[in-house]
């Protein structure tokens, strides 16, 4: 993991982001999130489904529906994509932030070929011809390791693997050498061996390019192995963050807990995984107070204020990046279990 570099300027820089998406009874997807990724750092963002992760990323790069209100600034190179025009925001998009999507299948378009899909997205960024745009195809298909990208270039995406397809949405990523790189559950529906591969390679490319990585994902030990940073995200907010060994071990937030403790270990196969109880809250159903106290097993030692007062991100001891918005660790640690 690389060391913090809270001096550097981050490449990706979120304030007070918000979302609501509209109708009848609109809904706070996130809500006034926080974060700064900084250049050749990992930042993973997990939590369970619902909780914003994904719509934190699309307003990050600005590709939420019309439908979506958004507010509060999301800053890359200078330009803030929230408040930005459509014709500023379109020419960051691939140079300076881009974006791996869940589903490779559905996201490339299966009437073009690999290697169009490549070049079309260089071409957008960068004056040249045809050729010169298929040798960078090649190139980038080559370094996000598909065999013999002279020949596959020209394939169409059913003839590639699911594998090669997050390798081709990888290549299509990075061919314009972004500073920020988003990848929303990129090893989704992949077996063991191939999503390792794909994480080695991600964290290989923010190595090698200096690249900002936002890496979501339910998984934590992808996060362990992978991210330099994380941040737990509950009902749309941020309930900690910290250097992952910050947050692993020295867990400040009762729902990062739970989220480990239902983890599999496979140092104790025999242990039982513990349930989180209840329903997670979403942005149509939050509690009043902390979101996570309806499931929280030490909501009854602080009383009324875990009901009624909402918790801000407030420092750890310890450590400068190590920041939980809970009632319960503001006065003492979690309990060892």
């Amino acid at each position: 993991m690389a060391e913090p570099r809270t001096s550097v300027e981050p490449a990706l820089r979120l304030r007070d982001l918000t979302v609501t998406f509209g109708g009848a009874h609109p809904v706070r997807a996130v809500d006034g999130v926080d974060l700064d990724v900084h250049p050749g750092r990992v930042l993973a963002i997990v939590g369970e489904s619902g909780s914003g992760k994904s719509a934190t990323a699309l307003a990050s790069i600005g590709l939420l529906p019309g439908s979506a209100e958004v507010t509060g600034s999301a800053t890359v190179a200078g330009v803030d994509l929230v408040t930005a025009a459509e014709s500023q925001r379109v020419p960051l998009r691939g140079s300076s932030i881009a974006m791996v999507f869940q589903d490779a299948l559905a996201a490339l378009n299966p009437y073009r070929t690999i290697g169009r899909q490549i070049s079309d997205a260089y071409r957008l960024h960068h004056r040249v011809d045809k050729t010169a745009a298929r040798k960078r195809a090649v190139e980038v298909l080559d370094r996000v390791g598909i065999r013999d990208p002279e020949r596959r270039v020209d394939d169409y995406p059913h003839e590639f693997s699911g594998g090669m397809r997050q390798r081709a949405m990888i290549a299509t990523a990075i061919v314009n050498n972004p500073t920020v790189l988003i990848a929303d559950e990129p090893t989704t529906a992949l077996d063991v061996t191939v999503q390792q591969q794909v994480l080695d390679l991600l964290t290989g490319l923010t190595d090698d390019l200096g690249m900002a990585l936002v890496l979501i994902t339910h998984d934590l030990g992808v996060v362990a192995e992978t991210a330099d940073d994380i941040a737990v995200m509950y009902a749309g907010r941020i309930v900690e963050t910290g250097t992952v060994l910050d947050v692993f071990d020295h867990t400040a937030h009762p729902y990062t807990r739970a989220l480990l403790q239902a983890t599999p270990n496979l140092d104790a196969p025999s242990r039982r995984l513990a349930a989180i109880p209840g329903v997670p809250a979403s942005g149509a159903n939050r509690p009043t107070g902390c979101a996570f106290h309806p499931r929280c097993p030490f909501a009854e030692q602080v009383g009324e204020a875990c009901q009624t007062v909402d918790p801000h991100l407030t420092p750890r001891p310890g450590s400068a990046l190590h920041r939980a918005a809970c009632h319960f660790t503001a006065e003492q640690e979690l309990p060892h279990v």
